[in-house]
């Protein structure tokens, strides 16, 4: 049934931006409850087929088509700009799967985490802990980000704009990156050309202090990996409570479902964007 997901879309449109914020909270929180949901390490859309770069995903870092939007975002949209990064922060961490690939990727790094969701920290935690790997985390949300300016010379964020915003986003992101560091980010867009999304993206950017270094349409790639991870993606729906499966079909845009028709007719697009901070 698409009740579900089509009385949330509802909502939002009725309630505005600080409304569907708020459902978008609610929302997550529960989906992010679920045992189904927190076993895993990843939930983006993922990326194939990988980068050729791409060195296996560390021991408990789930999907490996996840793990490669997270390589894609943290090392070749921001190669030439900070290969070895001492401090990492990832908004939108969701349950922890990017900090532990950055934590094999950057050994030395500082890592830190955000996320809105108490029910995701609280599985990021526990999933890093088991690793062995030392991260500070902490409940907020990516237009209010709770450290100090200039504390990371790698930011990474997976889709956490598209639910934010571009202005509050960058506004809130900017101020984190230090000198010569990156802020490297993905997101969505439905009905909207690239190329303005892109031009918005840079203005923000010049506003902010950054310099936008890059701009990729990585669609082609997201919509691949949902493919690739339709069979796991259904298995999984299939453990959810009936009255949810119809939405978490259009979620992972399963075959089928309304929203790989809007990518299929070019509606949806998938970009990643990297800005780079002067040194």
């Amino acid at each position: 049934m698409l009740l579900l997901f089509d009385g949330v879309n509802r909502l939002r449109a009725r309630l505005g931006p600080t409304g569907t914020q708020i459902v978008n909270r609610l929302l997550y929180e529960a989906i992010y409850s679920l045992p189904a949901v927190r076993r895993r390490a990843f939930f983006n859309s993922g990326y194939h087929p990988p980068p050729e770069d791409m060195p296996p995903a560390p021991p408990g870092a789930g999907a490996p088509v996840q793990a490669a939007l997270y390589h894609y975002a943290i090392r070749v949209l921001t190669r030439g700009i900070v290969p070895a990064p001492r401090a990492v922060l990832d908004i939108g961490c969701g349950l922890g799967g990017g900090l532990l690939y950055a934590a094999g990727a950057f050994p030395a790094a500082r890592l830190s985490g955000l996320d809105q969701s108490w029910a995701a920290v609280r599985a990021a935690r526990s999933r890093l802990a088991r690793a062995g790997v030392q991260a500070e985390l902490r409940v907020a949300r990516g237009d209010a980000i709770p450290f100090p300016s200039g504390s990371f010379d790698l930011v990474v964020s997976i889709g956490t704009v598209t639910y934010v915003g571009y202005p509050a986003f960058v506004r809130a992101a900017a101020p984190m990156v230090a000198r010569g560091g990156a802020l490297s980010i993905t997101g969505g867009i439905t009905d909207t050309p690239l190329l303005w999304t892109q031009a918005r993206l840079a203005a923000l950017g010049r506003e902010t202090g950054l310099e936008l270094h890059g701009f990729e349409d990585i669609t082609r790639n997201c919509v691949a990996a949902f493919a690739e991870q339709a069979p796991a993606h259904a298995e999984l729906i299939a453990r959810l409570p009936r009255f949810l499966r119809g939405a978490a079909a259009e979620w992972a845009v399963l075959p089928g479902s309304r929203r790989l028709a809007m990518y299929e007719a070019g509606r949806k697009k998938e970009f990643a964007a990297v800005f780079r901070r002067p040194a």
